[in-house]
């Protein structure tokens, strides 16, 4: 009997949308815009292929492609630095060559014959290459064509699904490049990782407002050319900067409080911590809703916490495997020596006596951590005792948020 050759083309939409679950002080429904519950304290108290399929293994359309049995080329060959392999260190030797030859196509525009006909492994493979790779902002999914032979795959060619020409890509990425030269310049200290996020952190918050209806808000485009996007630009737009500066991160997809979000694990100064920039972004709140909150102030709960810490409010997906953070050495509030373990009065005072930070309005901001120890003693004796008005010197009347899940406390000083 003869056989007879199928072709099937299948178009994968694989890149889900996801608007953040935000949380930034209080208790907030995810994804709202409410703003932060802030009290006061009282002062008192495609198109198929007809190219037969190799023998030897897949090659791709130009013929340039990899045989099977032979080694796959490393990053560094095709123009990946390690900082951009986080993912990619997490394959077997097999899906890493698929690997490379997702990334070298869509780099490219490039059609491709893989070296695999599983279609689980392929839809893994392009998972991972996004998740390491936000410079690739303009592909939205990919279409593969499946070479059938008496209803068995033979072949499998890749080709990505572009949301933009390559000329317009070509000017995107120069502006994307251009703008984030500029930031990179104002490292202050390029050889301190945690220098560098923090400063990266705090850049993308003030830079950027989050906005659901943002044009491209899946991407580093909306960040970058608009200033507006979710928690996946957000999350991708820090991981850009972080790899640009020698930083090695991936972005990571999951839930939040109910809600679909994204947020980023970097390596810093060798150990992996959890970044969640979107949440150090107070503008989803809105405008000013009554409280004393600024709209300008930048939440550091979440800038390099454990896996430990944000298990509490984030669950990672199973599509790409997350390293274990569980150092805190770099923790924002250990490394800014504002972290409590016992009630101190001196460390207290010292914690106090300068700003965090002072807002646009004039005002001031006041931020710790404590331990799992201290923290039913400090809510008590700085906000149910009042003992606040110890510390911070204002004839007016302190505010405060506080986030039970990671311990933090936050004061506001009107400006004025």
């Amino acid at each position: 009997m003869k056989k007879i050759a199928v072709l099937l083309t299948i178009l994968l939409l694989t890149s889900a949308t996801l608007v953040a679950g935000l949380y930034i002080g209080g208790y907030l429904t995810p994804g709202s815009d409410t703003a932060p519950i802030v009290t006061p304290i009282p002062e008192e108290t495609p198109v198929p292929s007809e190219e037969p399929a190799s023998p030897e293994g897949s090659v791709p359309a130009d013929g340039q492609g990899t045989a099977s049995g032979q080694v796959p080329e490393e990053p560094e060959q095709i123009g990946m630095p390690r900082e951009y392999s986080c993912a990619y260190e997490r394959l077997t030797g097999k899906e890493q060559e698929v690997y490379l030859q997702i990334c070298s196509a869509l780099k490219d525009f490039r059609e491709v014959k893989v070296s695999t006909t599983d279609r689980d492994l392929l839809e893994k493979v392009y998972s991972y290459c996004m998740a390491d790779h936000p410079e690739i902002f303009y592909v939205g999914g990919f279409t593969f064509t499946d070479r059938q032979v008496g209803g068995v795959s033979t072949e499998f060619t890749f080709r990505g699904n572009y949301l933009f020409t390559k000329e317009e890509t070509q000017a995107l990425r120069e502006e994307i490049e251009l703008a984030s030269d500029s930031i990179l310049s104002g490292i202050p200290d390029p050889s301190s990782d945690y220098a560098a996020a923090k400063y990266l952190y705090e850049t993308i918050v003030r830079m950027t407002e989050y906005d659901p209806d943002a044009q491209y808000n899946q991407n580093i485009v909306s960040v970058f050319t608009s200033g507006r996007s979710v928690c996946n630009g957000y999350s991708k737009a820090l991981q850009y900067l972080l790899q640009r500066a020698g930083i090695e991160a991936m972005t990571v997809s999951g839930q939040s409080r109910g809600s679909s979000h994204a947020w980023v694990v970097a390596r810093l100064d060798g150990d992996f911590y959890h970044i969640d920039v979107t949440w150090g972004d107070a503008s989803f709140s809105g405008e000013d809703a009554g409280t004393a909150a600024p709209g300008d102030w930048i939440n550091y709960d979440y800038l390099c916490v454990t896996t430990g810490d944000i298990s509490a409010t984030h669950t990672a997906s199973d599509e790409v495997p997350v390293p274990e953070c569980s150092a805190d050495a770099d923790n924002y509030y250990v490394r800014e020596g504002r972290y409590v373990t016992v009630f101190n009065e001196e460390l207290l005072r010292e914690i106090f006596r300068t700003p965090q930070q002072v807002t646009q309005d004039g005002g001031s901001v006041y931020s710790l951590r404590a331990s799992h120890e201290a923290y039913e003693d400090l809510t008590w004796e700085l906000v149910e005792n009042s003992g606040i008005y110890r510390f911070i010197d204002t004839p007016g009347q302190v505010h405060y948020t506080s986030d039970p899940d990671m311990r933090t406390m936050t004061f506001f000083v009107s400006g004025g």
